[in-house]
């Protein structure tokens, strides 16, 4: 069993290597310094991403993902600085539409 001081939060830690990816806010770029902290509420949807990254061995920028969710579990927000997706879902939980604001 882990303790954690919040009981609505989980943080966890990943050191992940070199990689690209892809989402509905925009292409982010892994160099082997990222740390990513991940964030969960009590129903253990994923709430916030924190990415920090290392470039050329002394500059540091931090990245930070917000995620919002409806009563069934439905990702219906991502907001990453001033980056926003937005989900509507319909019946049966089936996305119906995304909406993308820079």
């Amino acid at each position: 069993m882990i303790g954690f001081p919040d009981a609505s939060t989980a943080r966890i830690v990943l050191h992940k290597e070199a990689q690209f990816s892809i989402d509905d806010i925009e292409i982010i770029s892994d160099d082997l310094n990222t740390t990513t902290a991940l964030e969960y509420n009590s129903a253990n949807e994923l709430t916030k991403t924190t990415e920090k990254f290392v470039i050329d061995g002394t500059t540091t920028t931090n990245t930070v993902t917000n995620l919002t969710y409806d009563a069934w579990g439905n990702n219906t927000k991502r907001t990453r600085g001033s980056n926003t997706a937005d989900y509507t879902f319909g019946y049966g939980n089936f996305l119906t539409h995304k909406n993308r604001q820079k």
